[in-house]
């Protein structure tokens, strides 16, 4: 299992997957609030966590990252 990070800010999101012994394995990097940058953001997550389960935190219950990642 990897577990990723989500940090709500103004104009997007900075975003860190690390595995189960808390290892980063992506770096940290920034997601803008527009779909083109959510759609880059699942090719990471494929890239660094390919078909394993990805816990995911974020500070916000509601958000446009939230109704993306759901659906």
């Amino acid at each position: 299992m990897k577990f990723m990070g989500i940090d709500w800010k103004d104009k997007g999101y900075t975003v860190r997957i690390i595995d189960e012994e808390g290892n980063d394995i992506s770096g940290v990097f920034e997601v803008e609030k527009k779909k083109e940058d959510f759609s880059e953001l699942m090719e990471k997550i494929r890239e660094h966590c390919k078909d394993e389960e990805v816990l995911i935190g974020i500070e916000r219950e509601r958000d446009v990252i939230v109704d993306y990642l759901i659906y």
